[in-house]
């Protein structure tokens, strides 16, 4: 509302599939936050993250596709950032998310 509380809400159900975080079928992608992390919309951020190879080098993310038509991935971390901007994160917190996220880039 006016006052800025929360005055409604609706809850979509949505399936995160463990197959997805164990390996991509042929034609899909991992998440999208790891592809938005990597970037490189947020200056200086891939760099924190220690995501200075090329993608292609993180098994993780790719084993099927790394990009996807119509999705531009640097726009997209943008608005992820907003959007933790308007839930009022801290910086320090969403560092922090960013870096716990990106730690799955490592895994072999």
């Amino acid at each position: 509302n006016r006052a800025g509380k929360l005055a409604g809400g609706d809850i979509e159900h949505y399936l995160l599939e463990k197959s997805r975080v164990i390996k991509q079928a042929p034609g899909e992608r991992c998440y999208h936050i790891f592809y938005q992390l990597y970037s490189g919309a947020i200056q200086g951020l891939k760099e924190k993250l220690m995501l200075t190879r090329p993608i292609k080098d993180y098994h993780f993310v790719a084993q099927a596709e790394v990009t996807i038509d119509g999705v531009n991935d640097k726009e997209e971390m943008l608005l992820t950032d907003e959007a933790f901007d308007i839930m009022k994160f801290e910086q320090k917190e969403k560092d922090q998310l960013f870096a716990i996220t990106a730690g799955k880039f490592f895994d072999f």
